[in-house]
């Protein structure tokens, strides 16, 4: 495949000239012709192979070709120049999963005219600038895979990249103007000359796969993909790329294939699932890019955002601006751009300013460009300050590669119910969904209240059940599942504090239920539903007040489901997992004090993948145990919540899930985990703190002996400082909190402390369970990568 820029009808203007030199070029971009490039393979390697590289150099010297290019990223093969006999034996080889042909495509032509705007119409259409304001630097990096970048244009903040153009390294300067024009709709600085950009100064890293008349193979854009993905998995986090813009491809000849069997689809399915969102040009064939014969690559990929373009030519919306550079109507979609039709092609795309657009050109130059390549550079700006923007984490901060590419979608729809002027007029010929809704570049974080209501029990209501079910719906403004937070107060007043503070997650349909898991005395009740997004939003529904009445109900069997018994049994907490050096693991494990059929929810692996910004968790769990975990992650000042619903048949809970950008910088916190399922098993609640090393931390269930609060136990022999032993209970519907310490010596702990007359009172008289965590408080010294560093396990609790 030879891959070309997208780029339609495209207008040239050089800075330095105070008149523009015209010039010609096609109305409309030629559909490009199918094929291969004669004799050039990509080879992907079966998911055995552990090291791409050694493979690669055996088959090169058993066979007798030269890797053009090596891939141990975004996918595990090379690319070559191949012999008929060579296929034949790669393709025979147990360790080949797939010989896949370059595919072939031509290129679009440009032609040339003068520029003349300072803030380009698209910027102010989508509403990233207005002729007097312009947004800050995004906080994340860009890559542009393309042509290349101008390398010292003014106007621009890039940084060199990888060249694929050639196998042999060399700069990704642009020899084209295509990836010049691309990084300035991204970037281009807010400096007083020029252009502005829809995130100003953002830092781009030019890649280039794409040679100086616009043509290019896949085995060059996977080399480009690879490279990508290879920043999210080195060492240096700085140079981590999170947004990707490829306005490129070509129209295949077959039904799009899948990730296992496509390897162009395979290294984008490994780059999103590193945390590096893609963002794509739909075409400019005027035809459906999703077609379900000859579908526009990687466009059609259901992991990329596609992008379609619109004609603008006064920067505001209603279509009452001129016609464009080229003959378009203003606000309509432009005529040579590709749309989709299909329900699973519309679900990943958007529109954008594509026509007649001012930008950077190669040679310090400024051009206007029209095609859906010109489109994808306005969304690409927009992820990017959504990532985050003067060094502050945006709504996106957390979020995966398909949340950002829904995220988009929704803020696009947002802006429509709004204000309905803020989108295109209809194309006569073809409905306005299949072009997808109007990017809009959010103005600071994101606001949107999620909602929730209480539905049960209704105010007033009268029961004779101790336990009542509390029920209602939640949502957010994306649609995704809801935590919901379930607060109930002793009186008619929802204030003060909470006697019982319930969690759950929505179902699919928007629902939740809970139930208390130990009775409430008899009385009257007000409680409120809560839930909070994954940007701090808050919403809560009103306050429903209820009474409990079970003197008159019949006789039941007491449960002695929280009665603890007069001497806790000891058990040992498990030891952590081991996990690779530098990878954040459990330090400490919470282990509930008292229990009866318990779930037995343990913690085995708890750590945060630094580069993936994920929280990894597996804990084993009784198979008797159903319904839901309630998840926090409390780091770097911030919280999130969500739940997980448990895989019963298997007996664990096992999951990754996004976090802050802050919070995987910092990469220590508490984690909770929350029980509360199917009545047979027990609430129950593991708290631990995520770190950078084990402390092997192996102790007893913390006792209450003669007055005394009894522990002990062993940990790594490096590790120093204290461990600690917390109690928490309530009383008569307050908290209650006791702390203890016990200084490690020589990899031991031993804690016998008399408790308070007071505490042992409290206790005695608590109103439910009695939760121990036992806690590892200090530091320990390791060698890491040939030296001694210092290193904090788990900060002094303060």
């Amino acid at each position: 495949m030879t891959l070309s820029f997208l780029t339609f009808n495209g207008v040239l203007a050089l800075a330095a000239l105070a008149v523009s030199a015209a010039g010609t070029g096609s109305a409309h971009a030629a559909t490009p012709p199918s094929g291969v490039i004669a004799g050039r393979y990509i080879v992907m390697y079966a998911p055995t192979v552990r090291d791409p590289a050694a493979a690669t150099s055996r088959r090169e010297r058993s066979s007798g070709f030269h890797a053009r290019f090596r891939y141990t990223q975004a996918l595990k093969g090379f690319a070559a120049t191949l012999s008929d006999d060579q296929v034949r034996a790669l393709r025979a080889d147990r360790d080949v999963a797939e010989v896949h042909p370059v595919r072939r495509l031509t290129a679009t032509g440009v032609v040339a005219l003068s520029a003349h705007e300072t803030v380009p119409a698209g910027i102010r259409r989508i509403e990233a600038s207005t002729s007097t304001t312009a947004r800050q630097a995004s906080s994340v990096n860009v890559a542009v895979i393309d042509s290349g970048v101008d390398l010292d244009h003014p106007d621009l903040n890039v940084s060199d990249g990888r060249n694929c153009v050639t196998s042999e390294p060399g700069p990704s300067d642009d020899a084209n103007g295509h990836g010049t024009h691309i990084a300035g709709t991204i970037a281009a600085r807010n400096n007083g000359a020029g252009v502005v950009g829809v995130a100003p100064d953002t830092k781009i890293v030019a890649v280039k796969v794409l040679d100086a008349s616009g043509q290019g193979g896949e085995d060059q854009l996977i080399c480009g993909i690879d490279w990508v993905t290879s920043t999210r998995t080195d060492a240096d986090a700085a140079n981590d790329i999170a947004v990707a813009n490829m306005s490129l491809g070509f129209t295949d000849t077959s039904a799009m294939r899948s990730c296992a069997r496509d390897p162009l689809r395979r290294a984008i399915c490994a780059s999103t699932s590193s945390g590096v969102t893609y963002v794509v040009a739909a075409g400019n064939d005027a035809r459906a890019f999703d077609s379900t014969s000859t579908p526009d690559l990687p466009a059609a990929y259901p992991e990329v955002l596609a992008v379609t373009a619109l004609a603008d030519s006064d920067g505001r919306p209603g279509g009452l601006g001129a016609t464009t550079c080229d003959g378009q109507s203003d606000d309509h979609p432009a005529s040579f751009s590709n749309f989709a039709t299909s329900t699973d092609g519309q679900a990943h795309t958007i529109a954008a300013p594509g026509d007649c657009i001012l930008s950077t050109y190669r040679g310090g130059a400024y051009a206007r460009l029209s095609g859906t390549s010109m489109a994808a550079p306005h969304v690409t700006g927009t992820i990017a300050l959504c990532l985050g923007e003067a060094g502050a984490d945006g709504p996106c901060t957390a979020l995966t590669a398909a949340q950002i590419v829904q995220t988009m979608r929704a803020d696009a729809r947002e802006r429509l119910t709004i204000d309905p002027v803020f989108g295109y007029l209809p194309d006569p010929a073809k409905p306005n969904p299949l072009y997808g809704p109007l990017t809009w570049a959010r103005l600071g974080p994101d606001t949107r209240a999620p909602y929730v209501t209480l539905d049960q029990p209704i105010t007033g209501t009268v029961t004779t059940n101790p336990t009542p079910a509390f029920a209602g719906t939640a949502g957010t403004a994306f649609g995704d599942l809801a935590t919901v937070t379930v607060e109930v107060f002793a009186g008619n007043d929802a204030s003060g504090t909470a006697l019982r503070v319930l969690t759950t997650t929505t179902a699919a349909d928007g629902r939740w239920s809970v139930v208390p898991v130990s009775p409430l005395a008899d009385g009257t009740y007000s409680a409120r539903a809560r839930q909070f997004d994954a940007s701090g939003n808050q919403a809560t529904s009103p306050t429903s007040t209820f009474t409990i009445n079970a003197a008159t109900a019949p006789a039941a069997t007491t449960s002695t489901l929280d009665t603890p018994p007069s001497t806790p049994a000891t058990s040992v907490a498990p030891a952590p997992a081991p996990t690779p050096p530098l990878t954040p693991a459990i330090t400490a494990v919470a282990v509930p004090a008292y229990a009866k059929d318990a779930a037995k929810l343990e913690v085995t692996r708890a750590r945060v993948l630094r580069r993936e910004r994920q929280l990894d968790v597996l804990a084993p769990i009784s198979r008797r145990a159903s319904g839901l975990i309630d998840v926090t992650f409390k780091a770097a000042g911030q919280t999130t919540r969500f739940g997980r619903r448990i895989d019963s048949s298997r007996g664990q809970l096992r999951f990754r899930h996004a976090i802050t950008r802050a919070q995987a910088r910092q990469a220590t916190g508490i984690l909770t985990l929350r029980y509360r399922g199917n009545e047979n098993v027990r609430s129950q609640v593991v708290r631990l703190r995520t770190a950078a090393r084990h402390a092997r931390l192996q102790t007893t269930r913390p006792q209450i002996a003669d007055g005394r609060l009894i522990a002990q136990g062993t940990l790594a022999r490096r590790a120093h400082g204290v461990v600690r032993v917390q109690l928490d209970w309530s009383r008569q519907g307050r908290p209650m909190h006791y702390e203890a310490s016990a200084r490690i010596r020589d990899g031991h702990f031993s804690l016998r402390e008399r408790l308070p007359a007071g505490a042992l009172k409290d206790i005695a008289g608590r109103d439910g369970t009695l939760q121990s965590y036992v806690l590892f408080s200090g530091y320990a010294k390791a060698e890491l990568r040939g030296e001694m560093r210092t290193f904090e396990i788990l900060p002094t609790r303060g």
